[in-house]
């Protein structure tokens, strides 16, 4: 029922990118923002992963920054362009063994989910404002100067980048393959239900046997895997150009997105497939918010906020009408 509403949020919002854009540009439009929402569809399955075993992850937005700083170091080290494309598939790798480490912190040592995954997210940050101090500096050097400006972004070349995180029909065919798995994984396989288990009762699944460590140890390289993934994809987006603001807070973004895609922050509830509908309506409702910028410049910040605020009162009424009908037969 959930993504009944959610299917009628994207059908309404299409219909007024449609009333709103010449009639020959609107299926290019369309298509553009189907690309456009992969990396927060990716950034949100890996949020949804975590919440719905009872981990609530802050880092993802400094871990974003830091993966595309890497990229950026990289490319600025004047290496080929093999290597180049290489070290963003080596991201994933990264940030798996970045996402393991908090596994074994929260998990094996016990802290608090919300203070580890804070630390390690200024960790990062502080991490990335490093690596850019140092190709700013490498910059400067090279072209003779005593100081380069740090503000502007500065470039990675992704036309090297594979195929894979360029093409958009290719972006797109690689997130339908990433939601199959994980719909196949959730519900067919015996650790995806041990998954739902934990989240849904950690006590009774212990009992039940169920190995906890290893169920966490899943979902915090799945979603180690996925914020890599949703990183390569940004790079590309932002037309290559990177600095270390870019990532931060995206982690709001994805929680955002997973939770109005029915994922419950008490845990076990999450459905990939309605987290990717959730991901589709945030990135049309992005796209109408920068239309009306004109405004003022903060207008697509509070355009956003305001549709934020009203996307889940219009779920609970859609469900309320939708259920009336069941409740009396």
């Amino acid at each position: 029922m959930r993504a009944a509403g959610l299917v009628v949020l994207i059908a309404l919002t299409v219909l007024v990118v449609c009333w709103q854009s010449p009639p020959q540009g609107v299926l290019q439009l369309l298509f553009n923002r189907l690309y456009r929402a992969v990396p927060f569809a990716m950034f949100a399955w890996a949020a949804a992963v975590l919440i719905s075993c009872g981990i609530v992850d802050i880092s993802a937005g400094a871990l974003v920054s830091l993966l595309g700083m890497i990229v950026l170091f990289v490319a600025n080290c004047g290496l080929s362009a093999s290597v180049q494309s290489g070290m963003v598939l080596a991201n994933i790798g990264i940030a798996m063994l970045l996402y393991l480490i908090a596994y074994y912190l929260i998990v094996n040592q016990g802290l608090n989910p919300l203070i580890c995954t804070l630390a390690m997210g200024f960790c990062y940050r502080s991490t990335s404002k490093a690596i850019y101090s140092y190709v700013v500096k490498a910059e400067a050097e090279s072209i003779g100067l005593q100081t380069a400006g740090a503000s502007s972004p500065r470039m990675i070349a992704t036309r090297d980048f594979p195929e894979l995180l360029v093409d958009p029909r290719w972006v797109i065919a690689v997130a339908v393959i990433v939601l199959v798995s994980l719909v196949v994984w959730r519900y067919k396989t015996t650790a995806g239900l041990q998954h739902i288990a934990i989240g849904l009762n950690p006590v009774g699944a212990r009992m039940a046997g169920v190995s906890e460590k290893r169920v966490y140890f899943v979902a915090f390289a799945t979603a180690g895997a996925l914020i890599a993934l949703g990183t390569s994809y940004m790079i590309v987006m932002v037309d290559g150009g990177w600095v270390p603001g870019y990532g931060m807070g995206i982690e709001l973004v994805a929680i955002a997105i997973a939770v109005l895609g029915g994922c419950s922050l008490n845990g076990g509830v999450f459905s990939p497939g309605e987290v990717a509908l959730a991901a589709i309506l945030w990135s049309l409702l992005q796209y109408q918010a920068f239309r009306v910028d004109f405004v003022f410049p903060e207008a697509e910040h509070l355009i956003m906020g305001l549709l934020l605020l009203m996307i889940p009162i219009f779920q609970k009424v859609f469900l309320r009408i939708a259920g009336k009908p069941a409740l009396r037969a």
